[in-house]
């Protein structure tokens, strides 16, 4: 691998060895520190964002490239659930539509709502147990 391998992406002039000193190969005889393992999934969708191939960085830590494209999506995955749900993750997929349908994002907005039963009374796809399931939800307490 050429070491003096420069980023792909125009206007960036950091190399790929100064991206890479930070974080130690993987060796295969060894598995990594797991307190390392989270800085070394955000190093290596840093260098996936600044151009570089699944080949390429797959090649410097010593695995395939389907081992980093795994990491990159459940890295992925878990920013979006982090980002999108504000605390709806108990919620059924009904329940967070209904809630999206009334604008209300997280628990606390969720919280300053008094009237339930007006605002729920006659919107699509809410039943008598996604009602519910939302005051419980509203008030703490676990539906699911």
């Amino acid at each position: 691998m050429n070491s003096s391998l420069a980023c792909p992406s125009a206007g960036s002039h950091r190399s790929f060895d100064a991206v890479q000193k930070a974080v130690a190969p993987v060796r295969p005889d060894r598995l990594p520190d797991p307190e390392e393992l989270p800085r070394r999934i955000l190093h290596i969708a840093a260098l996936r964002g600044l151009g570089y191939s699944l080949r390429t960085i797959s090649q410097s830590y010593g695995v395939s490239p389907q081992a980093i494209s795994v990491m990159l999506t459940r890295h992925k995955g878990a920013l979006r659930s982090a980002k999108s749900q504000g605390g709806m993750q108990s919620l059924s997929p009904r329940a967070v539509n209904v809630l999206g349908r009334l604008r209300i994002k997280n628990r606390t907005e969720a919280r300053k709502v008094t009237d339930w039963e007006e605002r729920l009374h006659g919107l699509r796809n809410c039943g008598r147990k996604t009602a519910a399931e939302i005051r419980a939800w509203a008030s703490g307490a676990s539906s699911r």
